[in-house]
């Protein structure tokens, strides 16, 4: 993906979430392999 200089599907789905998001477009759902039960703590 060197158009969005981002060598994984994930950044680069970060990066236009992140630039529509600025655009003042809303975004839902969370990117592929994003845990949302994680709590920062690991075991």
């Amino acid at each position: 993906m060197p158009d969005l200089n981002a060598f994984k599907v994930d950044s680069a789905m970060k990066m236009i979430a992140g630039t529509a998001r600025s655009m003042g477009v809303t975004v839902s759902g969370t990117a592929p392999g994003i845990n949302k039960n994680y709590n920062g703590k690991v075991d």
